[in-house]
């Protein structure tokens, strides 16, 4: 699947938000359980944007 087609198919793009859902929460989990794993957690410089923040 080009990015232009999964871009094109809501149903592909609703399903990788819903995973970036269930990633962000189990994140956000880990961190309340163990505080030192956010900070093993590495923010890439060329990303124009944070994907997730832990503990928001």
């Amino acid at each position: 699947m080009s990015f232009d087609d999964y871009a094109a198919n809501e149903m592909a793009t609703a399903a990788v938000e819903r995973k970036f859902e269930i990633i962000s929460e189990a994140l956000k989990q880990a961190v309340a359980e163990d505080s030192t794993i956010q900070q093993t957690i590495e923010v890439l410089p060329t990303a124009p944007r944070r994907v997730c923040a832990l503990g928001a």
